[in-house]
């Protein structure tokens, strides 16, 4: 758990750091669309993998996939994912994954 908050710490400042130096990198950019990009990419031709999810409640950044399990973790349910968590991710993972992301959660 210490490790998460540390990580998820130095990431908010990392993040608010460069938007503050370099805000061209932030400006204009679809950065979701850059990581679904890079995501699927790397799923093209695997299957049985795991992926999570975290903080997408309502919002997944892809659909179900055929042959790749796609769960989700947040503090509020909704039932868009193959399996989903409701709990803070500073609980802890739940299993094991091949992939983790978040887009709304830093």
């Amino acid at each position: 758990m210490k490790f998460l908050n540390v990580l998820f710490r130095l990431n908010k400042k990392g993040s608010d750091y460069l938007s503050r130096k370099i805000p061209k990198l932030f400006n204009g950019v679809d950065r979701c669309e850059i990581l679904k990009n890079i995501i699927h990419d790397c799923l093209e031709e695997r299957h049985g993998i795991r992926i999570l999810e975290v903080g997408g409640t309502d919002r997944p950044l892809f659909k179900k996939m055929p042959g790749i399990v796609y769960d989700g973790l947040d503090i509020a349910c909704r039932m868009l994912y193959d399996n989903y968590f409701v709990r803070p991710v500073e609980k802890g993972i739940p299993g094991k994954y091949d992939v983790i992301f978040s887009t709304s959660v830093l």
